[in-house]
């Protein structure tokens, strides 16, 4: 599962969300909160954004269609296994050296 969704999805890495919050505050994240998470992404839902400017010419993209369909498929078949989560991390700003 993992080898095949990192492929597909060209990600490095399938972590959890606590792996997540200690990668970000080893980048120097700090103040780092997790807003939204879901152990299974059947709750996702619809990633519906009304505001997005969608170029209509890719829904008769043959590449386009396939990479959906596969992605449908790995979703139907491991989106049990797999999560998601929003995190919220802020980072200090820098401070200017003097002279």
């Amino acid at each position: 599962m993992s080898r095949r969704l990192k492929q597909f999805y060209g990600i490095r890495t399938l972590a959890t969300v606590i792996a997540w919050r200690k990668r970000l505050k080893q980048s120097g994240f700090t103040e780092v909160e997790v807003k939204e998470y879901s152990r299974s992404m059947g709750k996702w839902g619809v990633d519906h954004d009304p505001y997005r400017e969608i170029d209509m010419n890719w829904y008769e993209d043959e590449h386009m269609q396939r990479m959906s369909r596969t992605n449908d498929r790995l979703l139907a078949k491991y989106g049990k296994k797999l999560g998601y989560a929003v995190f919220k991390a802020r980072a200090p700003l820098g401070t200017k050296k003097e002279g």
